[in-house]
Parts: structure tokens; C-alpha cells; sequence
């Protein structure tokens, strides 16, 4: 299950997820919250902490909201985005392997979707997307960017760490494992 929140002023917030049960603890101040099951479907709170389901058609695995909208990708290259996490438009990725994270820089004005045998697309509105040269086949799990960096990582199976500047041109980075690696994050602090 991933979740995004469009206003993180959350305090106290917790997910369980028990055979596609969600609970949602102590939420204040959050104006939406969207959560992809990894079953197609959808679950939107409002302000009112009602539940409402929307089918996208597509088992959907991650979603972020940037610049007004929300980008979702997910298995056989799907990319839906919507603007009021209701009504979901398909978008053309020009891949057929799974995208398994999207990531956006407002530095750059770009988003980033990382997959299966190393596909990353790179999109400037989230409608146009663009294949990059990653140079490796193993799959990626996970982008993230830094401001204070001015750097986008993304890791993957094999121990595959890759950074890069721009989002274009993508560096590989020794890691010291050959596990797979599902998520990589960035810290203000050493601790």
C-alpha cells in the first residue's frame, strides 16, 4: 500500500495494512489523502475523513500530487494523473515494464519514473514522457531527489544505486551489496 498526503501538517499518522485494510490514525490538518491499494483501486479521504472508492483500471503501485496534480504509475507502464484524485487520464509512457516510483524536482521542474529492467522517464508536465539511458538492466525500485544535493538517486535490485544531476544523464554508484535495495532517502541531519 503507498500513500500521499497533499498537506503533510499530520501529526501522529500511522497505516496498517491487514489483507487491504487501511487504518488511518490522528489526522489533522489534511486536506486529501490518497491511498493505492495495488489492486487498481483508489481510496480518497476528504475532509470529512468519509471513504469514497475510485477505480482506475490499472494496479496502480505509487502515487505522488506535484504541481497540481496527482502522477500515479505503475505495472505494464501505466501512468494516470488526475487533478482532483477523482477522474484518472492514461498517459502514454512508451514502455511496457512496470514503473515502480515516480519523484518530481521543483528545482528542475521534472519528474522522474524508475522501473523494471532499468527504464527511467523523465516528464517536464506529466503528460509527455521521455525514455532515458539508465545503463543498467536491473530493475529500480525507488527515486528520490535532493534540493540541497541538486540529485536525484534511485536504487534497485543488485545492490544498483544511480544518481544524477539532471535526470538525463544517470551515474552509477558503487553500493557494497548486492541485495536489493527498495528505498533510498535523503536527511538534513547526520543522525
Amino acid at each position: 500500500v503507498k500513500i500521499e498526503v497533499d498537506n503533510w501538517n499530520t501529526k501522529n499518522f500511522s497505516i496498517k495494512n491487514d489483507t487491504q485494510k487501511i487504518a488511518l490514525n490522528n489526522l489533522e490538518n489534511c486536506d486529501k489523502i490518497i491511498i493505492d491499494t495495488n489492486i487498481g483501486q483508489k481510496k480518497i479521504i476528504s475532509e470529512e475523513m468519509s471513504w469514497n472508492l475510485y477505480l482506475s483500471g490499472s494496479a496502480n503501485v505509487y502515487v505522488i500530487y506535484e504541481t497540481g496534480k496527482f502522477v500515479c504509475v505503475g505495472a505494464y507502464g501505466k501512468i494516470l494523473l488526475s487533478k482532483d484524485g477523482k477522474n484518472w487520464i492514461s498517459q502514454v509512457s512508451n514502455t511496457s515494464n512496470s514503473l515502480q516510483c515516480v519523484s518530481y524536482s521543483q528545482d528542475l521542474s521534472l519528474f522522474i519514473a524508475v522501473g523494471a529492467s532499468g527504464v527511467i522517464l523523465t516528464s517536464a508536465d506529466g503528460i509527455t514522457w521521455t525514455s532515458q539511458t539508465s545503463g543498467v538492466s536491473s530493475n529500480l525500485n525507488y527515486v528520490c531527489y535532493s534540493s540541497t544535493l541538486g540529485l536525484f538517486t534511485s536504487c534497485g535490485a543488485s545492490g544498483v544505486i544511480l544518481t544524477s544531476a539532471d535526470g538525463i544523464t544517470w551515474v552509477s554508484q558503487t553500493s557494497g551489496t548486492s541485495e536489493n535495495l527498495t528505498c533510498v532517502l535523503y536527511s538534513l541531519k547526520d543522525n
